[in-house]
């Protein structure tokens, strides 16, 4: 089914990162996750995703029968009013995933009402500590996936007034390294359409990120890899290899 845009809660963003950065046996939960959020996607309004006592949400499971994904759907009239032009938010229907049991509260079946997992959500939900759908606003300026010195791969783009992506980039931990989140490269940089200047006004910022963070950035241009070392100063005018 298409037609819904995602929404992942800060608390899921937090616990995706714990996994990746766990042991084995939590990175391989890790590596499913992306897998089973696609699967919901495509289908969220199964039937099987139902459960009594849920309210709006619904909860599909993750990896084993011991582990599951709870979400809601979002209209697209939900905290939407087009007629307000300050009010630059995102459009359209939404699938808001809330959160994910961890290895302390598995889900186990046969104690039904007495489930961990079920009576964990219940009573976050109770306690107003499940992470209420708030609908984004239209991306302006530089906006990057991920943060610098915690995650493997960032995606940064940079946004015109209207939400459009003007240019984007994926950076990477560089792996000719043993320093851990401290080094990065750039994988690769384009503008839509081709532009010199807007590729240039996503690499200052690109570079600025990282500095602001502390790690170090590689990148290729023409003639070479670039080595640069932070703090950096720099004219991105004069950027070259």
């Amino acid at each position: 089914m298409t037609g819904y845009k995602r929404k992942i809660s800060n608390y899921l963003i937090q616990e995706f990162d714990r996994l990746q950065q766990g042991g084995d046996d939590l990175k391989k939960r890790h590596d499913r996750f992306s897998e089973y959020i696609n699967r919901i996607v495509e289908d969220p309004l199964n039937t099987d995703y139902i459960k009594d006592a849920l309210d709006q949400y619904r909860a599909a499971p993750y990896k084993t029968g011991q582990y599951r994904i709870f979400f809601e759907i979002i209209d697209e009239n939900v905290d939407f009013d087009s007629t307000k032009d300050n009010d630059k938010k995102i459009s359209g229907k939404f699938i808001h995933f809330v959160w994910l049991n961890n290895e302390n509260c598995k889900h186990e079946s046969s104690k039904g009402e007495h489930d961990p997992c079920y009576r964990e959500f219940k009573n976050l939900k109770s306690n107003n500590q499940i992470e209420q759908f708030v609908r984004p606003l239209l991306p302006k300026g530089y906006v990057v996936g991920g943060v610098f010195g915690k995650s493997p791969a960032l995606y940064p783009k940079y946004y015109d007034v209207n939400g459009v992506a003007q240019s984007q980039a994926t950076v990477t931990l560089s792996d000719e390294n043993d320093l851990g989140f401290s080094v990065y490269k750039i994988e690769g940089l384009a503008s839509i359409p081709d532009s010199k200047s807007r590729e240039y006004e996503l690499l200052k910022n690109i570079l600025e990120d990282a500095q602001r963070n502390g790690v170090q950035i590689e990148w290729e241009i023409i003639s070479g890899w670039c080595h640069l070392t932070s703090p950096l100063k720099f004219n991105v005018t004069q950027i070259s290899c």
